[in-house]
């Protein structure tokens, strides 16, 4: 099922963004038994391409994100973490593992933690 989502994914970020280039990653199994994961709502990490994007911020270009899958989020997704870039922007490829490109909360904590201890 979740390989069927993630493939719903990627269709309508097509289709509504005009979207050239989509990558989802189910990162569902990471969360066994977290709240949302016990909702059967699904944990994926995506990037995005789109003309859509160029001129916007990044907040804006998630906002697009987010409206073109807002039928999903809350029920079958329940967390989603993004990279998106317009076409004159280019990224490697999304691996298992998190890489330098992709700036997450708990990892920002971490180092904040660090650098007022130190």
């Amino acid at each position: 099922m979740s390989a069927d989502r993630a493939r719903r994914i990627e269709a309508r970020l097509r289709e509504r963004l005009g979207a050239v280039r989509v990558e989802v990653v189910d990162e569902s199994h990471l969360h066994a038994g977290h709240a949302g994961a016990r909702s059967g709502g699904g944990h994926f990490r995506a990037t995005v391409t789109s003309p859509r994007f160029a001129g916007l911020s990044r907040i804006e270009a998630q906002r697009l994100v987010y409206q073109a899958l807002d039928e999903m989020m809350g029920s079958e997704i329940h967390a989603l973490s993004l990279r998106c870039e317009s076409e004159n922007e280019d990224s490697p490829p999304l691996s298992p593992f998190l890489g330098p490109q992709w700036s997450s909360v708990p990892s920002f904590r971490r180092s904040s933690r660090a650098s007022r201890s130190a």
